[in-house]
């Protein structure tokens, strides 16, 4: 069993994600993802998908066509122009050489084979994705998905902080009907929203908000599904 973020097209939520499966799930014990701290829409994850059920050569489209700039951060954000959308803001300092460039290049590289694995060789994936996504993407996902492993138990956790929308017509527009054949899929919707504490003072840093949302319920949820994962509840005290 793994579970895998999938990031999100917003920076802060992108890094939660990865953070909050790192400390929880991992117990900080975690190699990363390549999806981990990324700014990526599930466009290009398809994208990237797409290259390991085809056997294609990634290589070029991670080293070639690459926009650099300087973020606020004071570091280099790498923006992968071969794909839609997909960038990196925390990988390289400020200052770089091309010794530093290509260890860039190539720790993406091994990240990309560590996924290659994981998808041939796991029984059970679940992949958390968080904001707002088509119906059409998520469907595409989990075609490819099947196509590089059909055997694979896939569980796409889809997170969301929204306080403007009706939840019941919301949640049918993502339902993944049983019938399609995309075959296997559990999709279940989280909206953080719904489980504000309002007797917390929440973040303004988007960040630091979504590490304090209520992981709990997401952490209960694949541990009802899989005996694999033992929740420590000191964590949430």
């Amino acid at each position: 069993m793994k579970i895998i973020s999938l990031a999100s097209t917003i920076a802060g939520p992108a890094c939660a994600i990865a953070v909050s499966i790192k400390k929880y799930f991992y117990n900080n014990n975690y190699q990363t993802n390549i999806f981990d701290y990324l700014e990526i829409n599930l466009k290009s994850i398809n994208h990237i998908l797409e290259t390991i059920y085809k056997n294609s050569n990634i290589e070029n489209l991670l080293k070639t066509n690459n926009e650099i700039y300087l973020n606020s951060d004071e570091r280099s954000s790498v923006i992968f122009k071969n794909f839609d959308k997909f960038i990196s803001h925390h990988d390289l300092p400020c200052e770089y050489d091309s010794t530093q460039y290509s260890e860039f290049i190539d720790k993406y590289i091994r990240r990309y084979n560590r996924l290659k694995i994981d998808l041939y060789k796991e029984d059970k994936i679940f992949f958390i994705r968080f904001g707002k996504e088509t119906k059409e993407d998520i469907i595409n996902f989990i075609k490819n998905i099947n196509l590089i492993n059909p055997l694979l138990k896939v569980y796409f956790i889809h997170l969301d902080y929204n306080n403007y929308y009706d939840k019941y017509s919301y949640k049918l527009d993502y339902q993944i009907e049983k019938n399609e054949d995309i075959l296997k899929v559990n999709y279940n919707y989280i909206n953080f929203y719904e489980y504000v504490d309002l007797n917390k003072t929440y973040d303004e840093n988007l960040f630091h908000k979504t590490i304090q949302f209520n992981w709990h319920i997401v952490y209960k949820y694949i541990q009802s599904i899989s005996n694999e994962l033992i929740i420590d509840e000191k964590i949430f005290i």
